[in-house]
């Protein structure tokens, strides 16, 4: 005897005008009340949208285009004056006098980036 597979199709398929029928129902109320009546997942109803060409989830918030908008500034008159630079204080006159091997003798005077200054005497030192 031979034996047949019956194989069961359990897909529905719905008639183009039930499926904009409930398309059109998506547009004025959520997609996931509409789904819910009719008894089936919320993605096919954003599927069957996709496929008419209406915004889906990700699509529906529209960024605005971007655009240039007019500046208007006031009368040069009526502008805050920037406010002034301190005065810079006195600076410390100080000296720094380095002896190096050599004889050699580095002096500074002013602020001084340490950093630098290490940088500087590893170089003279031949480091």
């Amino acid at each position: 005897m031979k034996s047949f597979d019956v194989v069961a199709e359990t897909r529905r398929r719905w008639p183009p005008e039930e499926r904009q029928q409930i398309v059109a129902e998506s547009e004025s109320a959520p997609v996931s009340v509409v789904a819910r009546r009719h008894g089936f997942a919320v993605s096919l109803v954003f599927r069957w949208r996709r496929q008419a060409g209406l915004p889906g989830k990700r699509n529906s918030l529209k960024k605005p285009a971007p655009m240039f908008v007019p500046v208007v500034l006031p009368a040069s008159s009526t502008l805050a004056a920037a406010p002034e630079k301190p005065p810079a204080q006195a600076e410390d006159r100080g000296l720094i006098e380095i002896g190096l091997s050599g004889g050699r003798v580095v002096r500074l005077s002013g602020p001084v980036d340490g950093q630098a200054l290490k940088r500087v005497i590893a170089i003279l030192e031949g480091r």
